[in-house]
């Protein structure tokens, strides 16, 4: 079965071909981790065209790409639950769309919170079920299986 068969219809793939996403992975594995532990992340194989809805539950239990978790600013959370909370939405942009958390799933199918932190933490306190994600998978991530985001068992 071919990888395009059982992934969801609005999933975006980009992957020219396999000898290509080798050396991807390759480059991945060589660059390691970063200080916080985080893989590295270098090419976009795979993305959904437009924010996908993750269970809270799920999504804060990802680390953080900067420890975070361990450095939570206790104002802008709060400043941030409020918004949510009179809003019962996430901050908007500029452009006035909600300000999604963004995850990156790396080439071994590690899920970090690259950016929304805060937003995650500030949902699961108000008791939120879901939350709008950017969901981007880099250098093949999209193919492990055992990965905590593999698409085809988020039921998207």
């Amino acid at each position: 079965m071919k990888i395009s068969e059982i992934l969801p219809e609005n999933l975006k793939v980009d992957v020219p071909d396999e000898e290509w996403l080798e050396r991807k992975i390759s480059i991945a594995k060589e660059r390691g981790r970063d200080n916080f532990g985080a893989p590295f992340t270098g090419t976009i194989t795979a993305y959904f065209e437009d924010h996908v809805k993750l269970p809270v539950k799920l999504l804060k239990k990802l680390p953080g790409n900067r420890g975070e978790q361990k450095q939570v600013r206790k104002k802008d959370l709060e400043n941030i639950k409020k918004i949510m909370q009179d809003t019962g939405k996430l901050p908007l942009t500029n452009f006035g769309r909600e300000y999604a958390p963004f995850v990156q799933v790396a080439w071994n199918g590690e899920a970090w919170v690259n950016e929304g932190n805060h937003r995650i933490m500030a949902a699961a306190e108000l008791g939120w079920n879901y939350l709008p994600v950017e969901l981007k998978y880099y250098d093949g991530g999209e193919r492990i299986e055992d990965g905590v985001l593999f698409p085809e068992k988020l039921g998207i």
